[in-house]
């Protein structure tokens, strides 16, 4: 259970133990930021709160009460493109994690990564990588075609805590649930980045919709150039999945790809059409491709 103890998130960890029924509690802070005299502070209060509890409870027996750091995870990125430098990126920033490896096919990106990074081992291919420098998370930040096998590899190899695999998942929809069905069948967390799932501007737009300021929800209407469904209309979809938050009625696609448009070293459609009805009505359009005309 989450809690926000004087603006601190943390954790509460309540455990039966022991024949007298006694409760453990344990307080982890779960945000990175944090100053440890507040923490100390906030473990005597609640030490006290607790004998409080205990003389106006005899029959309550509260045999522990301690204060945890988090974890600190080790992890390692396989592909070293834009979105495994976000990966990167990320983890060097972060205390609960220490960047260990990276794995990519390029000698001469390799190095530039430990210019970057000093001391930072570097592989040329992931499966040497996970045999020398084993790590508790894993990013997969390679091309879509290859996310299944790279996290195969990692799921077999490794003793993980959680994954990264970028978007898309994979390069078509049955890869993309093996690898799902891969991850939950070891009961591990697993994380798709999502620019638009983080976005200060689309959280306002969510409020204002929901908040009714725009009037009633009618119609969405989704224009983009240059761009795919799979590299970019899954932005998109999901941004529609989080706004309306109800069930879909329908759903149709009609794609053209005659003149064989590639984007990431995938064929894609060239233009796409995408309409979506909710079950209360709600419609929306979704319009991508070559040389779509934004007029928006």
């Amino acid at each position: 259970v989450r809690d926000d103890l004087f603006g601190l998130p943390g954790k509460w960890e309540k455990r039966k133990r022991g024949p007298d029924h006694g409760i453990s509690i344990t307080l982890i802070p779960l945000h990175e930021q944090f100053d440890v005299s507040i923490l100390r502070f906030t473990q005597r209060l609640c030490s006290r709160i607790c004998a409080i509890i205990m003389n106006l409870n005899p029959q309550l027996h509260i045999s522990s009460f301690r204060f945890s750091m988090p974890k600190t995870y080790t992890a390692a990125v396989v592909g070293a493109g834009g979105g495994g430098r976000a990966s990167m990126k990320g983890v060097s920033d972060s205390t609960r994690y220490n960047l260990h490896a990276v794995a990519d096919l390029d000698s001469d990106v390799r190095a530039e990564i430990r210019e970057i990074y000093p001391g930072i081992q570097t592989f040329s291919n992931h499966r040497e990588m996970f045999a020398q420098c084993p790590t508790d998370i894993v990013c997969v930040s390679t091309w879509p075609p290859s996310h299944l096998e790279v996290t195969c590899d990692a799921l077999n190899s490794l003793s993980l805590s959680g994954m990264v695999v970028e978007k898309p998942l994979a390069d078509n929809a049955a890869d993309a649930r093996t690898i799902c069905n891969l991850i939950r069948e070891k009961k591990l967390p697993v994380v798709v980045p999502h620019g638009l799932m983080a976005s200060e501007h689309i959280d306002c737009i969510y409020a204002h919709v929901r908040a009714g300021e725009l009037g009633e929800l009618r119609l969405i209407e989704i224009q983009c150039t240059n761009w795919d469904i799979i590299n970019a209309g899954i932005h998109w979809l999901n941004f529609v999945v989080n706004l309306v938050e109800e069930p879909f009625d329908h759903v149709l696609a009609a794609c053209d790809k005659t003149t064989r448009t590639y984007r990431d070293d995938m064929q894609v459609e060239t233009l796409s059409a995408t309409t979506i009805q909710t079950k209360s009505g709600i419609r929306i359009t979704m319009h991508l491709g070559d040389h779509v005309s934004v007029n928006g």
